[in-house]
This record gives C-alpha cells, structure tokens and sequence, in this order.
C-alpha cells in the first residue's frame, strides 16, 4: 500500500444497512460508525485511518449480505449484487452508486 500509494483505494465489505441483499451504497466516513460491517476483529475506522496517508481518496463500499454466516458462501442475491458493483467499479462509473443515508428511510440517495 505504501509503495503504490493509489490515487483511489475502493473498499468493499459486507455491512449491515438495512436495506435488500446484494445492495450496496457507499459509506461515507462520517457514517461508518453507523454502519455494522461483517465480523471483522479490527474496526473499520482504525483500517480507513491507517491507509488513508497512503491513498489519494478511498471509497468505502457496503454490500448488504443476507446472513452473516460465514460457512454460508454467498447468497445468490449478493452474488448478482457482487457482479454488479464489480461491473461499476471496472466501467469507474462510481456516481452510480447510491449513497447510504444512515436511519432515513434505508433506500439510501
């Protein structure tokens, strides 16, 4: 990370939104906190602040999951889901992407 230094680090994780499987919305930094992301040991913050000095601008991106199981596997849901953010990701057609507009409504922008 440190010898790239991109100019744009894309972070994706599953994250509790309350919004349908195989959503997704980026997660803006101020609303990480509101967020519940997989079943990871180390917060999301201390991850985003600790390579933020190495990257130009990261892009946090939740997927909803439909469990968090982790002998589960991917539902189909998020697995289309999955596809299609790694579609808008390749086209860098990020202002497709719907933010996620934390206890509003859950549909996000």
């Amino acid at each position: 990370m440190r010898e790239i230094s991109p100019e744009l680090l894309v972070l994706v994780d599953a994250a509790e939104m309350n919004i349908p499987p195989g959503e997704f919305r980026v997660v803006v930094p101020e609303d990480i906190d509101d967020v519940a992301f997989g079943t990871h040991a180390l917060p999301l913050r201390l991850l985003i602040d600790y390579v933020r000095p190495h990257a130009g601008r990261i892009l946090f991106i939740g997927i909803q999951p439909e469990q968090i199981d982790l002998e589960a596997g991917l539902s189909p849901a998020v697995k289309r889901g999955a596809q299609r953010l790694a579609s808008l990701i390749k086209a860098e057609e990020f202002e497709k992407i719907k933010e996620f507009i934390p206890e509003k409504d859950g549909n996000g922008k």
